[in-house]
This record gives C-alpha cells, structure tokens and sequence, in this order.
C-alpha cells in the first residue's frame, strides 16, 4: 500500500494550534475532521488510540515543520466528529486523573463509513452474493476485501443500523451476532 498522501496543509504550522477566531477555528477542526476520515479509511483502521497517535503517529504531528496537534485542538476535533456521528469512544471509563465527570478518551471508532453507510454497503453485498434472506455473520462479510476493517464491535453497531433503517433483523446467539438482510 502507498503511503498516504497529506494534504498542503499538514505543511502550515497554524493548522497545528487551535485557532482563536471562531470562523477560522470551524473551518480549521472540519478540515482536521476531513482529514482524519480520510486517513483511517485509506489506512483501512477503523479504530484510533489518540494518545498513542499522538506519541508515534504521523497523523496528528508533522516533523518536517516541528508540530504536534495540542491535546485542546484534539478534543475540539474530536468532539465534532462525535457530533457528526463519525466517531464513537470504546473506552470513555472515568479516570481518575480527569476532572469529576470527564472520561478517559483510550479508543474510539472512527467511522470514515458512518453504521448506516457500512449497512447499506452490507445490503448491496448481500444482493450482490444472492444472500439476502440468509442469515450472515461478520465472517461471512469478511469474504469481501470491503469488511475487513470491521470487527464484531463495529459489525454489531452496523446491524443495528441496518435494523433501524427496515433493512435487515439482526440477533446474538452465543456471544456472535448475526443478520439477516431483506429483499
């Protein structure tokens, strides 16, 4: 796989420093929001540890220009993937370190396909494969090069989304979840 490609702007130090006008600071955290979608689905990870990422990951720091993205600009992007719907923390325990109420932000799934897009993708496989009506696990999905970044987690959460949206029923049986998608 070729290396991903970051935009110009990685290269412009401001893009790395919350900005303090709120029109720039908007544009600025979608342009972040944007990058980071892209990223992960070029990268096929569907999971990022920030902290970690932050330690060794090219994302959110570029050494060419000596910058790192602070831990304030991180939440406020963040946040607005959240509020996109484009981001779910896994692990959001309180921790101890944090201040009363606030969690601890491990890990998060970063749906550069948010659970609705990846159900309706799913349909179309099921169509595609003649397995509609059938009952399909993750690992019959997985078939395809297209599902292989998504675990049981994140299955699960696209189930739920195909449910909701009338295109499938799903059910859990011994710890395994599984679909079965409509005509």
């Amino acid at each position: 796989m070729p290396p991903f490609t970051f935009p110009p702007m990685h290269d412009f130090p401001p893009f790395f420093t919350l900005q303090p006008n709120p029109e720039s600071r908007a544009r600025q955290i979608q342009l972040w929001s944007e990058l980071i979608t892209r990223y992960c689905e070029d990268k096929q990870n569907l999971y990022i540890e920030p902290q970690e990422w932050l330690v060794r990951g090219e994302l959110f720091s570029n050494e060419k220009i000596k910058r790192s993205v602070s831990p304030q600009l991180l939440n406020a992007i963040f946040d607005e993937l959240a509020r996109q719907g484009r981001l779910e923390w896994v692990d959001s325990t309180p921790s101890s370190s944090s201040p009363a109420g606030a969690a601890n932000r491990a890990r998060a799934v970063i749906w550069y396909r948010t659970p609705d897009e990846w159900a309706v993708k799913m349909h179309e496989w099921c169509r595609a494969t003649s397995k509609v009506g059938q009952v399909c696990t993750l690992g019959d999905f997985k078939e395809s090069e297209a599902f292989q970044p998504l675990d049981s987690f994140a299955a699960l959460r696209c189930y739920e989304a195909a449910k909701r949206l009338g295109r499938a029923d799903y059910f859990v049986r011994g710890g395994e979840a599984a679909v079965k998608f409509m005509p």
